[in-house]
């Protein structure tokens, strides 16, 4: 069998071995209060372009790391929906950086790990919603990503 064949069988043999054997009961989920605001989300490969994922990968071993800085106005308000304008501003700013990394394996695979840390979130909805609404801190490590990427097809271009 061709090896690249070989490697390609062996991959999908892995991912339905890992997506479909390790199936559980179904169980109900618990209930978080919270959500993530951020709409940026940085991809964390070398070749990656802010959040458009680029189909290249490290070689074995290569490593990227990146930072990156950005400040959302308004992320989160409640609007009228009859006027469409804004009654009240519940996080008015947020500047989070983005701790970025990613390691390839092998030629045809990468990981990457993105480490989200919001460090200023101001609001302008102090008076009007209840102050349990408002964390003490507000700063703190946001979703952590984990990506992972393979080739599975090489082109000569």
């Amino acid at each position: 069998m061709n090896r690249h064949l070989w490697r390609l069988a062996a991959f999908f043999s892995f991912f339905f071995g890992v997506a479909f054997g390790g199936t559980s009961s179904a169980r109900a989920q618990s209930f978080d209060r919270g959500f993530l605001i951020q709409q940026f989300r940085p991809s964390p490969g070398a070749w990656d372009v802010l959040a458009v994922e680029s189909p290249r990968v490290l070689p074995h071993l290569e490593w990227n790391a990146g930072f990156l800085m950005n400040y959302a106005n308004d992320p989160l308000r409640l609007e009228d929906s009859g006027s469409g304008g804004t009654i009240v501003n519940v996080v008015s700013g947020q500047t989070t950086f983005d701790f970025l990394f990613s390691l390839g394996l092998g030629e045809r695979y990468e990981v990457g790990l993105v480490l989200p840390l919001v460090v200023h979130q101001s609001s302008g909805a102090a008076g009007s919603l209840p102050p349990q609404a408002f964390p003490d801190n507000p700063w703190g490590i946001s979703d952590i990503r984990l990506n992972a990427k393979a080739r599975l097809l090489e082109m000569g271009f």
